[in-house]
């Protein structure tokens, strides 16, 4: 698709030698997020932790025991006077929606030591001279997961994931509030560049809570792996302390590969015509000069009377300072600003309009539709009409939207007299 040489860019530039290309602005987080996760220490901990959520999700059994254990550690520590374990569910590591990770990695966090003590007790209860696939794996899952390298790249996880969710959500929400999440990226870059300059002092922090985790289970201070003469499935570094190799191997390669990929993702010719938004009559209340002069340098080429930009602008100002609206009631949408747009009167901002209303923007929350679908139709309920489909995705999708029982109840006794009970 994005390729330059033989993509479908390529095969426009064709046609259009001035076209721009645009990936889809909610989707720009997800690629950068993906590409920095090429870190060979990160992809072998997220696949772990992906085995490990399958694990038990998929287990109704797994499941109650990883409850019950949550339960006995919870009674300890209310004796102990510590907070309680929250009672959660794993969540698997969803593909496309990173909101969905990082809420994933903090529940990850959050119920470690009861995962590590039911795990435990599963490999307990099975006998060892006849050890079952399942054990198998519930032997392993402990000392993947239990590894310092493991919890390194979960904190790192949480601790980028820190930053980032709230940039997820307006990206990928229903809102779809591009405009104040692009103005958050450029900040949110100069924090990461900062951690990287003090990457020592924001790693001890999470090189004592991770200490922390492995003393909950008696385990010892980490050890530096040793080094040998050629290592390809892990960091051979030669450093003076653990900490220095965790951070060495994980924390700075992780934040090297995520700040270039932000940086690129989102670049200066996306956020100036992402810029463009702000002529919408609702967002023109923080119009700067600034805003204006950005967006005339992203669309200048494609202006058709470019000498009357500044005036137009003035115009569009005053029409709608003026207009007997209010505030709830102007255009919110480039559909409606469109609509309301005389081309004659206002032709540089209805071309801007236009071709920001062809830039690629699309909402992730129509994917629930998809992922609602494997949990209705199954191999055992395959056959029903499109009608009962619709209704049955529609109630997964929005499980907030309360329903009137008793309405739905008198709509099917009128539609089925014959079901209903006789009155005595």
């Amino acid at each position: 698709m994005s390729g330059h040489p033989n993509g479908c860019q390529a095969k426009f530039r064709e046609f259009v030698p001035e076209a721009r290309y645009f990936h889809c602005a909610s989707h720009q987080l997800n690629l950068a997020l993906t590409k920095a996760c090429a870190v060979k220490f990160v992809q072998c901990m997220l696949s772990d932790l992906q085995a490990l959520q399958v694990f038990f999700k998929y287990s109704p059994k797994r499941q109650r025991c990883l409850e019950t254990c949550t339960a006995v550690l919870n009674l300890d520590r209310k004796q102990n006077g510590k907070s309680e374990i929250c009672s959660l569910k794993l969540k698997l590591l969803s593909v496309t929606r990173w909101v969905g990770r990082h809420t994933a990695i903090s529940d990850f966090i959050k119920i470690y030591e009861a995962i590590i003590y039911c795990l435990e007790v599963i490999c307990g209860r099975s006998p060892v001279p006849s050890i079952d696939q399942q054990s198998e794996a519930a032997m392993a899952h402990p000392e993947e997961i239990n590894t310092f390298d493991a919890k390194s790249v979960t904190k790192c996880n949480a601790f980028v994931s820190g930053y980032l969710k709230g940039l997820s959500v307006l990206l990928q929400g229903s809102h779809l509030d591009i405009l104040e999440a692009y103005s958050e990226i450029p900040n949110t870059v100069q924090l990461f560049q900062e951690h990287r300059k003090k990457a020592v002092d924001t790693f001890r922090n999470m090189y004592d809570s991770i200490c922390l985790m492995t003393s909950l289970f008696g385990r010892d201070t980490p050890e530096i792996p040793r080094l040998v003469a050629r290592q390809t499935l892990r960091s051979n570094l030669s450093v003076s302390s653990p900490d220095s190799y965790w951070r060495a191997s994980v924390f700075i390669p992780f934040i090297d590969s995520l700040i270039p990929e932000l940086c690129s993702r989102f670049t200066s010719l996306t956020q100036k015509t992402i810029q463009a938004l702000l002529l919408l009559p609702a967002n023109m209340r923080n119009l700067k000069e600034e805003n204006i002069i950005n967006t005339f340098s992203a669309y200048e080429s494609d202006l058709p009377d470019a000498s009357s930009y500044s005036a137009e602008i003035n115009r569009w100002r005053k029409k709608w300072d003026n207009a007997s609206q209010t505030p709830e009631t102007l255009p919110v949408t480039l559909k409606e600003t469109m609509e309301a747009t005389n081309s004659l009167l206002y032709p540089n901002i209805a071309r801007i309009l236009h071709l920001l209303a062809i830039i690629p923007v699309t909402s992730a929350n129509v994917e629930h539709t998809n992922s609602a679908l494997k949990l209705i139709k199954t191999n055992l309920r395959s056959t029903m009409s499109q009608a009962r489909l619709n209704a049955l995705v529609s109630l997964v999708c929005h499980r907030s939207v309360s329903l009137n029982i008793d309405a739905v109840v008198n709509r099917f006794a009128q539609a089925h007299p014959r079901l209903a009970p006789e009155s005595s």
